[in-house]
């Protein structure tokens, strides 16, 4: 499976009172490809590149999912779910549900390209652990968007492990939005889960959301640029990367108060079995200060 892209650094900005990986705490990480693949152009979607187009495989037969893949994803995943803080599925139920994911998205896999991690293996650790990780940072209540959702990770292993929560699943690409769509109701998660064709920061302008997370859709400032103007439509950012993030966060540190964002929580994080290490850092969107626009610009009239 692909290792983590960034290396941990101590740079004074974590919570000394932040939660730690329920996997233990993280060492200085291997050098590698970050969390689920590489990183993406934008925050509408994931990059995928394919020997048959952006998307690929449009002229594949559809493939049913496999039994024994899923057995073998449930197999691997179920040993590691019962330490999981925020965790309000059944491990078991969930376990299976989760091997089911991936046996889906595995066919899904077969007539578009949506994800490069084909092995139970990859799939378990690479996809689903890896999501679940940062299942303590985003509550327990409320809606979460997936931006940039790709393959349906990590908004779907997050809606299978919160069953009460409802996820937005955000994918600018029309294909796979569509794909996306049909793991969605061949894991009858409908209504609580659906897909939005769009792009996050366009669909923002008018909605609202209680959490945004993004998992391998682009560096960090890029993304912050993007969303700011929309950061009025959630409540916290949370950003699953690997631990070479720390060059990305000096890029962006004197930019954040103009950004309107400030860094509140990094944990440094552990995958199981010393899969890779991880980095998870929760954003806060700042309010504009209305009264510091008015000392600038002068009273309107």
């Amino acid at each position: 499976m692909p290792t983590p892209d960034d290396a941990p650094i101590d740079d004074g900005s974590a919570d000394n009172d932040a939660p730690s990986s329920p996997w233990g705490a993280s060492p200085r990480g291997r050098e590698g490809a970050g969390p689920g693949g590489r990183e993406g152009p934008s925050p509408g979607g994931r990059e995928g590149a394919s020997p048959d187009g952006p998307e690929g495989k449009r002229d594949r037969a559809p493939v049913a999912p496999d039994p024994a893949f899923a057995a073998e994803v449930e197999r691997l995943i179920a040993p590691h779910l019962s330490a999981l803080p925020g965790l309000e599925a059944a491990p078991d139920d969930l376990a299976t549900q989760l091997g089911g994911f991936c046996a889906g998205l595995l066919a899904a896999n077969a007539t578009i390209n949506l994800t490069g991690l084909k092995s139970a293996e990859d799939m378990a650790f690479g996809h689903v652990l890896d999501s679940l990780i940062a299942l303590p940072l985003i509550g327990d209540r409320g809606t979460l968007l997936d931006l940039g959702s790709g393959c349906g990770v990590p908004g779907v292993p997050f809606a299978l492990a919160q069953p009460a929560r409802k996820v937005l699943l955000c994918e600018s690409r029309a294909r796979k939005s569509e794909a996306l769509a049909g793991l969605v109701s061949g894991l009858e998660l409908g209504p609580r889960v659906s897909v939005l064709h769009d792009r996050a920061e366009t669909w923002l302008v008018e909605q609202k959301v209680d959490t945004v997370v993004a998992r391998a859709v682009g560096r960090v400032g890029k993304l912050l640029e993007f969303l700011s103007p929309v950061r009025h439509g959630f409540k916290r950012l949370v950003l699953l990367k690997g631990p070479s993030v720390d060059a990305e966060l000096d890029e962006v540190a004197e930019q954040l108060p103009t950004l309107g964002f400030e860094l509140e929580q990094r944990v440094d994080a552990q995958l199981p079995e010393e899969r890779g290490a991880r980095v998870l850092l929760v954003f806060k969107p700042l309010k504009r200060d209305r009264d510091s626009r008015r000392r600038k610009y002068g009273k309107r009239r």
